[in-house]
């Protein structure tokens, strides 16, 4: 078998912008999404490949992100699995990270911002379709209910860049196998109370602390491809308990990480069997 029995390779061939161009550095944590179509279009890109699913109503809607999403609740960030097609949406788990409550104020603001958060969460559980506006100004979540959850897309200058931001670490996830789903759950692991992780990608280096010690590496990305060398750090003790533990598994794990990709403020590097950093932008990212 060779390139021959198959018209596709033969001359004169014709380029595919995969996900709208996921190599292109300017398309890291965007690809699939009508920005990076542009993007390919501006590079002379005929023809863009994606995802598409059919929704109940006949729509077509482009979905390729292995089943989850996320978001900011108000007070935490959270990770949901989620189910897509023409029978319509539903998010069929839900998992917080961060410690309540990271928003800043009054303990009565953030009761607040936390009992939002539950009414959030809740009516997600509850939905069970969706409706996109035409021109992709707004995605309107539908609940049994009759709840209604309408989000608008971030501006560009809203997203911060994986390069030149301090990002700041939510939590660990790891993936958890259960019995008769598809996909893994993500199960996310706090960082230790009290501690600030952070980290920042800036003229090849990635640097930051990692809650007790101060941590630097070499790194290099090509879309969203990522790798960094093993990590060196400063050397001082700390407490709480389990603040040490952290930071070895944060160093070991920006060492195995092979993909970083930003979704809406935060950013996921992920390890090749499925673990994963979740970073937030700090202040000002």
């Amino acid at each position: 078998m060779s390139a021959a029995d198959y018209p596709y390779f033969a001359p004169p061939r014709i380029g595919l912008a995969h996900r709208g161009g996921a190599a292109n550095p300017a398309n890291v944590g965007i690809e699939n999404t009508l920005a990076a179509f542009r993007t390919a279009v501006e590079l002379g890109f005929r023809y863009l490949e994606t995802d598409v699913h059919a929704s109940r109503d006949g729509r077509l809607v482009a979905f390729h992100d292995e089943h989850r999403a996320g978001g900011h609740a108000g007070c935490r960030d959270y990770v949901l699995g989620y189910r897509a097609g023409e029978d319509g949406l539903n998010f069929y788990y839900t998992a917080m990270m961060g410690h309540v409550c990271i928003a800043p104020g009054t303990q009565e603001d953030q009761d607040r911002l936390l009992r939002q958060e539950g009414t959030f969460t809740d009516a997600l559980s509850w939905t069970d379709r969706f409706r996109l506006a035409e021109d992709g100004s707004s995605l309107e979540l539908l609940s049994q209910r009759g709840e209604s959850l309408v989000f608008e897309p971030l501006a560009a200058g809203e997203v911060p860049p994986l390069e030149g931001t301090t990002w700041a670490l939510v939590s660990f996830v790891e993936p958890n196998d259960q019995a008769g789903l598809e996909q893994s759950l993500p199960a996310p692991l706090d960082t230790v109370a009290g501690t600030d992780v952070t980290l920042e990608f800036r003229d090849g280096t990635a640097a930051g602390t990692a809650g007790c010690n101060q941590y630097t590496a070499p790194y290099s990305l090509e879309g969203a491809a990522l790798g960094i060398e093993d990590p060196v750090s400063t050397k001082m003790f700390c407490e709480p308990e389990g603040v040490m533990e952290q930071e070895q598994r944060l160093l070991s794990w920006l060492a195995e990480a092979e993909t970083a990709q930003v979704h809406g403020r935060q950013m996921w590097l992920v390890t090749g069997d499925g673990r994963a950093l979740v970073f937030t932008a700090g202040p000002g990212g």
